[in-house]
């Protein structure tokens, strides 16, 4: 019975701990301002930049890497359709004729996936591929205005909810 409640115990204390380290960074971070959003590159991509400076902000940062991939495909795909042409007119044997139909076959089928993908996210929202980029991440203005408003227990008004009648 006793090891039952030893068991027991090592669980709470366990638990307790977890949430305690779980919770505790959040305690912390609470208590002071955001940093700063930008993020200095040793050699940045082109066009994700602030002007004058190699701070980079992560709003332009992911649609800039997402049209570099797009790009790398494109060129990654002419080069395999281009060796694949060439195995394909360079061979005699029937099996290696097939393998360069193949790779000609794979590479346009990578390309048709990289432009799908391409396609897909400017489907849902144009910002997500454009050079403008996105809001991706919106920094949180520390005020210390707000924050004696929200410790005094200043109440939040919020809209009435209004819900559709049943008939």
């Amino acid at each position: 019975m006793s090891s039952m409640k030893r068991n027991l115990a090592k669980k709470i204390v366990f638990l307790l701990l977890i949430t305690t380290c779980s919770v505790l960074p959040y305690v912390a971070v609470a208590q002071t301002p955001p940093p700063a959003m930008d993020y200095v590159m040793l050699q940045p991509l082109p066009n994700t930049t602030t002007a004058g400076s190699k701070a980079v902000d992560i709003n332009k940062y992911l649609p800039g890497i997402f049209q570099l991939a797009i790009g790398l495909s494109g060129a990654l795909a002419v080069i395999m359709i281009i060796m694949g042409g060439l195995k394909y007119m360079t061979s005699d044997a029937i099996s290696s004729k097939k393998a360069g139909a193949d790779q000609i076959r794979n590479a346009v089928y990578g390309l048709l996936l990289a432009l799908g993908a391409y396609m897909i996210l400017y489907t849902i929202n144009p910002r997500l591929v454009s050079q403008q980029g996105t809001t991706i991440v919106q920094p949180i203005e520390y005020s210390p205005d707000a924050w004696s408003k929200f410790r005094k227990g200043t109440p939040v008004t919020q809209p009435p909810v209004t819900r559709p009648k049943n008939r």
